[in-house]
C-alpha cells in the first residue's frame, strides 16, 4: 500500500497527469465545436428574421433593410469553414443549404431585387418562403451534426486525433530542435 506521494513512481504520476491534462482539453475542445454550432444557430435565426422582415407580406423593399439582410448572411457565413469541417461527414448536405441560402439572400442584384419588388410582391414572398424552408433544413442539419457529434463511436475517433495532433505537437516542441 502506497503511504505517501513519495512512493509513487514520477513515471505514472506524469503519465495520470499527461492524460487528465489531455481529456481535460479534450472536453473544452468539444465545449467550443457545440458553442461554434449554437452560435451558427442562432446567427441563421437572425438572417431569417431579416430575410422575413425584408421580404414578406407587410414589408416594403428598401435599401437599408437589403444591406442588413445582406450583413445577416455575411455573418452568418463566417464561420462556414470551420462549421463544415465540424460537419465532417455531412459537408456535401451543409455546403449545398448554404449555397442555396447565398443564393435566395442575394438574389442576383440588390437592383434586381427592387426593381422585382415594384413588379411582383408575391416572387418575394415565395423567396421569403424559400429562405425560411432552406434555413430550416439547415438548421435541422446542424440539430443533427451537434447529436451526432456526442455520439461514442464519434467521440472515440475525434479524441484519437486529438490526441495525435497533441502528441505530434509535444514532439515537434520538445524533441525537435
Amino acid at each position: 500500500m502506497v503511504s505517501s506521494i513519495s512512493d509513487i513512481p514520477i513515471l505514472t504520476f506524469g503519465l495520470g497527469a499527461i492524460s487528465s491534462y489531455s481529456i481535460l482539453m479534450y472536453r473544452l475542445y468539444l465545449t467550443e465545436r457545440s458553442s461554434q454550432l449554437n452560435d451558427h444557430l442562432k446567427d441563421i435565426e437572425r438572417l431569417v428574421e431579416s430575410a422575413l422582415s425584408t421580404l414578406g407580406v407587410e414589408s416594403d423593399v428598401s435599401k437599408e433593410k437589403l444591406i442588413k439582410l445582406s450583413w445577416h448572411h455575411s455573418v452568418a457565413s463566417r464561420t462556414y469553414p470551420r462549421i463544415r469541417e465540424i460537419c465532417h461527414s455531412r459537408d456535401e448536405e451543409y455546403e449545398k443549404f448554404m449555397l442555396r441560402l447565398f443564393a435566395l439572400v442575394t438574389a442576383d442584384h440588390e437592383d434586381k431585387l427592387l426593381d422585382e419588388a415594384s413588379k411582383n410582391v408575391d416572387r418575394l414572398e415565395l423567396r421569403a418562403q424559400e429562405i425560411v424552408a432552406t434555413s430550416s433544413d439547415l438548421t435541422n442539419l446542424l440539430r443533427d451534426v451537434r447529436r451526432e457529434s456526442l455520439s461514442p463511436s464519434n467521440l472515440i475517433r475525434d479524441f484519437s486525433i486529438y490526441l495525435k495532433a497533441k502528441i505530434a505537437w509535444l514532439y515537434d516542441t520538445f524533441c525537435v530542435p
